[in-house]
């Protein structure tokens, strides 16, 4: 979610980079830990996921590889032990669930921190460090809110960049238009300048053609309209219907 700032929406080299890096930024485990929770978690055993989920089969529904994890999404709320927030292990410093029936009101009388567990940290811990007498039951409460199709991911970041996309769109229009008018100005310009008596012979015009070239290749990225970004971003760059190539 953060990949996106808050400006340059349109700009076609960065929504570019951006793909380059969706791959590598979707995957959570590419974060750098802490140099012994590396250690811890290289020596702890490394269970399978708790997504992908078991399917129906072909034909039936979703199937085992079309069911992921969401690593964004939220499975609730945990209770982390405050005083002790300095051992190497999530399990020592978890002292109850949301899911559990644990509130923040009895996370508050044990002097506890009341955070949000989203669901890589979620599947992080279920993977090295959860008991194995645990993995079932953490399995029927994060695997709901966690594990979902590749369409139901494209819907929930759909809804979720509502508002930047919005903001998108206006930019998107306003710079179109304004590099319209902006290559149309300049090719006037161009034209004039041509069309004097001193033609391109003196170097002021030569200039002045210069600056208006840098102009009309400058604003040649806008008037596209947004169209050249990658369709794949069409969650928060409106009007994106590229693909890498164009993107080049």
């Amino acid at each position: 979610p953060a990949l996106i700032p808050n400006t340059h929406y349109t700009s076609s080299s960065y929504q570019c980079s951006i793909m380059k890096t969706l791959d590598a930024s979707y995957n959570h485990h590419s974060n750098p830990l802490p140099l012994q929770e590396q250690q811890f978690r290289i020596l702890s055993l490394q269970r399978p996921s708790f997504c992908p989920l078991p399917g129906p089969g072909p034909g039936q529904g979703p199937g085992r590889n079309d069911v992921i994890l969401n690593p964004y999404s939220k499975t609730g709320y945990t209770c982390f032990d405050n005083e002790n927030s300095n051992n190497n292990t999530v399990k020592d410093n978890i002292i109850g669930y949301e899911n559990s029936g644990f509130v923040e009101a009895d996370c508050s009388n044990v002097n506890g921190k009341w955070e949000v567990f989203n669901c890589s940290d979620a599947e992080a811990f279920y993977r090295h460090e959860a008991d194995t007498s645990d993995l079932e039951m953490l399995a029927s409460w994060w695997s709901p809110t966690c594990c979902s199709t590749k369409e139901e991911i494209q819907q929930y970041w759909y809804e979720e960049k509502r508002e930047r996309r919005e903001l998108s769109r206006t930019n998107v229009i306003i710079e179109g238009v304004m590099g319209w008018i902006s290559t149309i100005a300049s090719s006037i310009f161009i034209w004039m300048l041509r069309r004097s008596h001193d033609g391109f012979s003196t170097t002021q015009n030569r200039v002045l053609l210069c600056l208006c070239m840098s102009d009309i290749i400058y604003s040649f990225q806008f008037l596209t309209f947004g169209m050249m970004a990658h369709k794949a971003l069409d969650y928060t760059a409106w009007n994106a219907r590229g693909n890498m190539a164009t993107c080049q």
